[in-house]
């Protein structure tokens, strides 16, 4: 569980579904549902925990586990037995009520169901496209199809009033179809508030009905079924957490659906988890208790300055049936005694909010806090479910004099291979050009989807595993924020810039040739004990432009190139407030350029690099809690860039100028002996545009004039070839 300093009002949600996170996945056993328009691309099923909101009793009635065929997703009933489908196959698994394999059947032309409804006579599933099947079972074949206008129908079930189906994908508006393929109404995706949606089921039973069910698939967040009115198309508040009680996070919800007497005289809410269980609750238990109150949030920052009294305030909700009128709000600090509030006069439905903020202020005291924040006493009764009636939040109080600015780490896992890396890169970057000077940014290109990016390497792939990331693409803020590139927001990096850093850290770097020297000082302001600091320094090229693979990218900014030693970075001994800290460190790329064909193909840093181009580099630098994974401070290095002027050390580009070019192009370099010269260029796409046989040529420095006035305004990779050895340039043609 990571622990941060850091507080953010932002509950992640990233491969993304974030944010509206969706679940693509590259590792999924036995296969992937893999949509290349979702938000993220996933490695191996993840989750974070989420509490279970509005209670219930949530009665189970069955769990049928070790259903093992590969790929189920979708799940409905008869009342006789229970279907599974093979959502990336034609196979369908027909089970008795106990929950035991009787036959695996297929329809002819029908495969890749992904839910499925019940009309009491035929059964209806969806796949990825736009088309509803109607489905005899017993007979095993197709009876008709309906057009659907969801583009794809991830989500369906049947409602007997209108005779008609609730559509949908992942986090889609839900359409109500009837038979023809007309619309009949819409819900629209802002108001049901549902994603990664995988299953619906439509419930006439639930008084004050009808509602919708829906169970998620993301495994981003914990598997769970959510409760909406279908008059509304809003959200009850009626939500159970299936992994307080039938499957464990990461493993995602399938098909939903209800029917009366599976189990004798009582109506059950039932579905699959995928590859894994078939369930069922008893549908009347999921009514909430009649009082219970819970604390939500605690709108505290991780760092107040002494100077200023606090007001207590956050957030909690009503959770019950019963409207509150009354109620006490307490707060503690570090375990004293409780300031009391005792409230009245209020007005708070059934699973509203309420925004709390207590009468008396804390006057903050030096060094660090636990603020306890609790609710009771609904109504003047007792609260019926006490475990969410409290929270607590860790605060630390400083003095402003002994603070300097923060530059937030922006760490961010994406790849040339990725589809949603694109727009998550182009969100970060539009953001952070109009925030200079507000952040650092490290770009760690990885190795999937597919081949993965041409520059990832181990370092990268290693230090995504350290915050155990398995989705891009994916980011991490200070160690704490973790989501996808797309959700973030100025109002995220604008509450990590304004949390004040203890600790100043400046850097220096001169390049020479192929080799970085590198000074750094870390000037704390106060004492850090810790005993788990870690030091991180990486070299990063500003921009690259040869790692084009299948996502649109042309420009890959800000890539980590090597880290120093690597990944794991260096032992850093505990600080002591005033005392300056100086480190000095050398890298030197061996060898010569290879663009790799992949990721398994990457470089191998003891005899040669993918630096495209020396004075583009430049070095960043941090310190991290490696146990807690809490940033410090970040900062890039201010350089100096020697080699350009200096002669090789053997065969090289000595300079191209100018760049941007207009018409022609100067190229010197160096031979330190005869060797076959080739000139190629080019475009951002990989096409040559540009060659050039130069022949033999004699050692020593050399220079020609490169004609390009036929290119056309852009981006292009000089490619020169010294023998076997070969140099790349990036330039730009106006």
């Amino acid at each position: 569980m990571k622990k941060s300093t850091l507080l953010f009002s932002c509950l992640i949600f990233s491969c993304f579904v974030s944010i509206s996170l969706f679940a693509q996945e590259s590792n999924r056993l036995p296969d992937v549902d893999v949509d290349k328009n979702l938000d993220v691309c996933l490695t191996n099923p993840d989750a974070t925990a989420n509490s279970n909101v509005y209670r219930g009793a949530w009665d189970l009635q069955f769990n049928f586990t070790g259903i093992d065929e590969n790929g189920t997703a979708g799940c409905e009933t008869d009342g006789s037995f229970f279907y599974v489908t093979d959502w990336n196959g034609s196979d369908i698994f027909k089970h008795d009520l106990s929950g035991n394999l009787v036959e695996t059947f297929s329809i002819p032309t029908v495969s890749g169901i992904r839910d499925l409804a019940y009309d009491g006579t035929y059964f209806y599933g969806g796949t990825t496209g736009n088309v509803i099947y109607q489905m005899d079972f017993s007979a095993k074949t197709l009876v008709s199809t309906i057009s659907s206008p969801s583009e794809k129908v991830r989500n369906i079930c049947y409602d007997p009033v209108a005779d008609a189906f609730w559509v949908g994908n992942w986090a889609t508006n839900l359409s109500l179809v009837d038979r023809t393929g007309s619309v009949i109404r819409t819900i629209n995706s802002n108001d049901h508030g549902m994603t990664s949606t995988y299953g619906t089921a439509y419930d006439t039973i639930t008084p004050g009905g009808p509602f919708i069910w829906g169970i998620s698939a993301a495994s981003s967040v914990n598997t769970t079924i959510t409760q909406i009115n279908a008059t509304t198309g809003k959200p009850t508040g009626i939500t159970h957490d299936c992994t307080t009680d039938i499957c464990n996070p990461g493993e995602l919800g399938g098909g939903l659906w209800i029917h009366p007497n599976i189990v004798a005289g009582t109506a059950t809410l039932g579905g699959v988890i995928q590859n894994n269980s078939i369930f069922g609750y008893k549908l009347s238990s999921v009514i909430p208790d009649s009082f219970d109150l819970a604390v939500m949030s605690i709108d505290l920052a991780s760092f107040i300055p002494v100077t200023t009294p606090v007001n207590i305030k956050g957030v909690f909700t009503n959770n019950g049936l019963v409207t509150i009128n009354s109620l006490d709000l307490s707060y503690s600090i570090d375990g004293g005694t409780a300031v009391v509030e005792h409230l009245t006069g209020l007005n708070i439905p059934s699973f509203q909010p309420y925004n709390y903020s207590h009468s008396t202020a804390w006057t903050p005291t030096l060094g660090a806090h636990d603020i306890e924040v609790s609710v009771s006493d609904p109504n003047g009764v007792q609260d019926q479910y006490t475990a969410n009636d409290k929270q607590t939040i860790s605060t630390t109080v400083y003095d402003p004099i002994e603070t300097v600015q923060r530059l937030p780490l922006l760490e961010v896992f994406t790849s040339s291979t990725c589809g949603p890396c694109r727009p998550g890169n182009e969100n970060l970057h539009a953001i952070m050009d109009g925030n200079p000077g507000k952040g650092t940014v490290i770009k760690y290109q990885q190795n999937f989807p597919g081949s993965g990016d041409p520059y990832g390497t181990t370092e990268a792939v290693n230090r995504r595993g350290y915050y155990s990331i398995t989705s891009i693409p994916r980011m991490e803020i200070d160690g704490g924020w973790d989501g996808n590139a797309q959700s973030f927001s100025q109002q995220l990096l604008d509450e990590a810039y304004a949390i004040p850093s203890f600790l100043d850290i400046t850097a220096t770097h001169t390049i020479n040739w192929h080799t970085v020297n590198i000074q750094i000082t870390l000037n704390p302001l106060t004492d850090n004990s810790s005993n788990n600091l870690r030091l991180h320094i990486a070299i990063l090229e500003k921009a690259t432009y040869a790692n084009v693979k299948s996502n649109g990218e042309t420009e890959f900014l800000m890539v980590m190139k090597k880290m120093i030693p690597n990944q794991n970075g260096s032992s850093q001994s505990p600080l002591v407030a005033g005392i300056p800290v100086n480190i000095s460190k050398s890298y030197t790329f061996n060898g010569n350029y290879r663009l790799p064909n992949s990721y398994n193909d990457q470089i191998n840093h003891n005899t040669e690099y993918s630096v495209e181009e020396f004075n583009d580099l430049t070095v960043l630098v941090w310190l991290q809690d490696e146990n807690t994974m809490e940033v410090f401070q970040s900062a890039y290095s201010t350089g100096t860039v020697l080699g350009l002027n200096n002669p090789a050390p053997g065969n090289g580009i000595i300079s191209m100028y100018p760049n941007p070019v207009n018409n022609d192009a100067h190229l010197n370099f160096l031979l330190s002996q005869d060797k076959n010269v080739q000139i190629a260029v080019y475009d951002a796409l990989g096409n040559t545009v540009y060659q050039e046989d130069k022949g033999l040529v004699q050692s020593g420095p050399n220079s020609c004039i490169l004609d390009f006035n036929n290119l056309t305004r852009g981006v292009y990779v000089l490619r020169l070839a010294l023998g076997e050895q070969v140099y790349t340039r990036k330039f730009i043609v106006q």
